[in-house]
């Protein structure tokens, strides 16, 4: 994911009963001070276990997020 290797992601969103999800996504720098380095807002939906969204970094720059749950 990158250069820096100490880096720890946070997301917290919502997902609507339509299977819509809204996602907030924080990169921290696992340090004592936990410095940010970057929030990622993405849009999508939940469907079959998995999550597809796009948006962007507050930079503006371009992100996806594809994650789907381990059936085992």
């Amino acid at each position: 994911m990158g250069r820096e290797k100490a880096v720890a992601m946070l997301l917290t969103g919502d997902v609507a009963n339509s299977g819509g999800v809204t996602i907030e996504m924080e990169m921290h720098k696992q340090t004592v001070d936990g410095e940010r380095l970057a929030t990622i807002d993405v849009v999508g939906t939940l469907q079959d276990g998995v999550i597809e969204a796009k948006g962007s970094f507050r930079n503006g720059r371009g992100a996806t997020l594809n994650w789907r749950k381990n059936q085992e």
